[in-house]
């Protein structure tokens, strides 16, 4: 991006025969200050494995999050460890809202074990207000305990209610016929179907839903 400083210099002269009272205003200059754009977030990520991200110092973790900038960079927003999250946890999904309000989901096969909330599955949703844990959607209560294909591993926050898709099949009870293609809306202890992804061409096995998202307009 530019910087510096921009410099425009404008003068005029006495027509011919006319004679000039006062030579010293016939210039003037404006300067102004070249400012670099504000940096913003582009996006936020987490990675998979405990990959180093450039310019972002400390230990590296799969349960982080970070933000990649405008200006190129990229700096840890949320860091795992400080939560009390254990190392072996590995976030596939989440929703960061700023650093009070930030919803995980983990595929971890085995229960992964939060400062006062233990237990927690892989199709489970947890929230993080800054200081405190709790389970925001308890996936069993909707039928998604079935092991691994029931991973939640894409979800967004909707009212009162949550977008999921899984990491395989799941089998939810009313519901026929599902993939790692579709959305569920899941509020209190049912599901229904949000979006039927073979209805905008997801068909196939390497087509699995792995990122979800609300517009801001609805």
């Amino acid at each position: 991006a530019a910087t510096g400083s921009l410099v425009n210099t404008a003068s005029v002269a006495a027509p011919a025969n006319v004679v000039d009272g006062n030579a010293a205003n016939d210039a003037a200059t404006d300067t102004d200050t070249i400012l670099p754009p504000p940096v913003t977030t582009l996006a936020y990520f987490s990675t998979p494995g405990n990959t180093a991200v450039p310019g972002v110092a400390g230990a590296n973790d799969d349960a982080d999050i970070y933000a990649w900038n405008s200006d190129g960079s990229y700096a840890r927003v949320f860091d795992a460890s400080v939560a009390g999250v254990p190392g072996a946890a590995d976030v596939d999904a989440f929703v960061y809202n700023g650093p009070s309000d930030i919803y995980l989901s983990f595929n971890n096969d085995t229960a992964v074990n939060l400062p006062g909330l233990a237990g927690v599955q892989d199709e489970d949703i947890v929230h993080w207000n800054g200081t405190t844990w709790s389970l925001h959607f308890d996936g069993s209560v909707v039928g998604l305990d079935g092991g691994g294909a029931e991973d939640v591993d894409a979800f967004a926050i909707l009212g009162g209610s949550v977008l999921v898709s899984t990491l395989g099949n799941p089998a939810v009870p009313g519901l026929a016929g599902l993939t790692d293609k579709d959305l569920l809306q899941c509020a209190r202890t049912s599901c229904t179907l949000y979006l039927d992804g073979s209805d905008i061409g997801l068909t196939t096995t390497a087509e699995d839903i792995d990122f979800a998202g609300i517009a801001t307009s609805g």
